[in-house]
């Protein structure tokens, strides 16, 4: 009788260890590869992008109606319509070469017009109203009045890559303060971007939960001012931190000290702060096109030879 409870005892526990073991294995959701999923997104872009008529209005407010009944005369002559406001834009993510197509809205009649003001930097901060779409034209996000957004951001904060792409090519536009607590912007630059996802949510559902994964996506946005941010407070704009000059201080670490100039209290670690360098004896602090050369040619707080 011992012997078979001890049995049935093993029996059971086996079953019950075998259980535990089936439900607490973890859900393997299989990712596509990148390289796989971006020439379908391209192909669903362009689709869209041959029919679709664009009207853009008077407050720069683009809807996109789609052509009833498509043949192969107007498929030809749909994309036609956005002329020469229509580019695209390379960008490397992932091992990827994404063609990225904009739409440059500020002022149909002059494709040079990217708006009034100065354009954000990578590492900048935006002010900017948009709307978010799938290609099938469900709105999934949109801020009908202007929202602050930090280009250049940290973990979980951080947004999509395409806007960080995009909204450096536009400017920000006039700025009326009259009313300091409503403050009313003209001559703004204005857009629509056609992000594939892999420079989008890729297989996330996005910021309200509901996107689909692998998800093309349409933003039309006004962006109507702009913020230069001193990341270090080093007295140095951060967008100025950008040592080789590619238009991109994220990539910029002068000293090799693992941290980016723009987030480098110290930029040639010579234990002088970047702040204390760039001091101006007659008072205050030298602007970034004043910092006084060093005997290698670098500006003063970029060469630990002179301090």
């Amino acid at each position: 009788m011992i012997r078979f409870f001890k049995v049935a005892f093993v029996f059971i526990m086996s079953l019950t260890i075998f259980s535990c073991s089936k439900a607490d294995d973890p859900v393997v959701t299989y990712v596509v590869p990148f390289a796989e999923q971006y020439p379908r997104d391209l192909a669903a872009i362009d689709k869209y992008l041959d029919e679709y008529h664009m009207d853009v209005n008077s407050d720069k407010d683009v809807t996109f109606t789609k052509i009833p009944t498509p043949n192969t005369a107007n498929l030809q002559t749909i994309r036609a319509q956005y002329a020469s406001n229509l580019h695209t834009k390379t960008v490397n993510s992932n091992g990827v070469d994404y063609k990225v197509y904009y739409i440059n809205t500020t002022d149909l009649s002059d494709p040079a017009n990217y708006g009034a003001g100065e354009k954000p930097t990578v590492i900048d901060s935006a002010f900017v109203s948009y709307k978010g779409s799938l290609l099938d034209e469900t709105v999934f996000d949109q801020a009908q009045n202007p929202v602050w957004f930090r280009l250049y951001q940290y973990g979980d904060l951080d947004i999509i890559r395409g806007w960080k792409e995009i909204f450096p090519l536009f400017k920000a536009g006039d700025k009326d303060v009259t009313d300091i607590n409503n403050p009313i912007y003209t001559n703004f630059g204005a857009g629509v971007m056609f992000l594939p996802s892999g420079l989008a949510y890729y297989s996330g559902s996005g910021p309200t939960g509901s996107l689909p994964s692998y998800s093309p996506l349409i933003f039309s946005f006004k962006l109507k001012d702009v913020n230069y941010v001193d990341h270090d407070a080093d007295r140095i704009d951060s967008r100025y931190e950008d040592a080789n000059g590619d238009g991109d201080p994220t990539n910029d670490d002068s000293d090799g000290d693992g941290h980016i100039d723009a987030l480098d209290i110290d930029d040639d670690a010579d234990g002088i702060p970047t702040k204390t360098e760039i001091k101006n004896p007659s008072g205050g602090y030298y602007s970034f096109a004043s910092i006084p050369l060093c005997t290698d040619g670098k500006k003063k707080h970029l060469s630990a030879a002179c301090h």
